[in-house]
């Protein structure tokens, strides 16, 4: 045993400790060219304004055929790729092009003239139009026109189809001499996608595109949230007769933070609705406002909008109702058995 231990310890003294020192390989020069660098860029952006973000385009790995056919397959649509760079191709560029050509002394064909997004954006607005029109007056068929246009202009209000061009990647895609599109060019952009899938494709994958990326933007926000009547006390004086207002509850009365509860009661003296505001006026309106979401079933309450791709209504469901409006809120017969 103590002859092992012996050789134990003979072999222990023949390992030697190496000791490891770490370098950065950090250059002298690199710290004072990044404070001069950035001391430029500084002096830059007091002068001239911040430094704009390069271009996509602008990058020698750039290109425009391939992200066209990415931006095809990734929305699942079989565009036609001609139609779908057209789609892509804003006149303000077009414009820069034939001036372009013509200041070299070069031929401007008329396919080039005629190459911007502007035809297939007016078919592609029509088209939204007419689906959302048909669209929610087939599943909001209580809610009155006014309800209806009110809905159906803030959905296609340029920040509205704006903000869905830019959800789908269209920035970097679009042709402009524009650094930053605008939100007009954006909604442009959108309008002459949808514009290049029916001409590429049918009117039910036409209808699916609209109702995907348009529609479901209600899904974010309640109905009754688009949609406010004017004079809502009024408005609902004249449908329910015998309505009558009562003061339910008050706070802070005489202060800054004054809250007012005002309930609603119809000739029976059924509750109809409440609501909230700083002033019994405002809190009456309010009050009218819950009751006519109830009686045009548009409030928290009622079901959701049919927006799957079981439940929703079929293409000539829609194409029925595009130009057969709702009645108009003067014509509304409120279900107030449901109330």
């Amino acid at each position: 045993m103590s002859f092992l231990v012996r050789c134990i310890l003979k072999e222990s003294r023949r390992i030697q400790t190496i000791t490891v020192h770490q370098q950065r390989n950090i250059k002298n020069w690199l710290a004072p060219t990044l404070k001069e660098l950035y001391r430029r860029k500084e002096e830059y952006e007091y002068l001239h304004g911040p430094i704009p973000t390069p271009k996509r385009s602008a990058f020698i790995e750039w290109n425009f055929g391939s992200e066209i056919y990415a931006f095809g397959k990734r929305l699942g649509e079989n565009f036609d790729d001609v139609l779908l760079r057209q789609a892509f191709t804003n006149s303000d560029y077009v414009r820069k092009i034939v001036e372009d050509q013509e200041k070299w002394g070069l031929e401007t064909s008329d396919l080039t003239k005629n190459n911007s997004n502007e035809e297939l954006s007016k078919e592609g607005r029509e088209l939204i139009s007419q689906y959302v029109f048909g669209f929610l007056r087939h599943a909001l068929k209580k809610l009155p026109e006014e309800g209806v246009k009110c809905i159906h202009d803030k959905l296609l209000a340029d920040e509205m189809l704006s903000h869905i061009s830019r959800s789908l990647g269209t920035k970097d895609i679009i042709l402009t001499t524009e650094h930053e599109p605008d939100d007009k060019t954006y909604a442009t952009v959108f309008c002459a996608i949808v514009g290049a899938l029916s001409r590429s494709s049918n009117a039910e994958r036409t209808g699916g595109f609209i109702r995907d990326f348009v529609l479901t933007q209600l899904a974010e926000n309640s109905i009754s949230d688009f949609y406010i009547p004017n004079k809502a006390w009024e408005t609902l004086a004249s449908l329910i007769p015998g309505v009558d207002a009562r003061l339910a509850n008050q706070e802070g009365q005489g202060t800054i933070m004054a809250a007012y509860r005002v309930a609603i009661f119809d000739s029976k003296k059924n509750f109809l609705g409440e609501g909230f505001g700083e002033t019994v006026k405002v809190a009456r309106e309010m009050a009218a406002v819950d009751v006519l979401n109830k009686v045009f079933e548009i409030d928290e309450s009622c079901s959701p909008l049919p927006l799957g791709p079981t439940d929703c209504p079929k293409i000539e469901e829609i194409g029925l109702k595009m130009n057969n409006p709702n009645p108009s809120i003067n014509e509304v017969v409120p279900n107030v058995v449901r109330l």
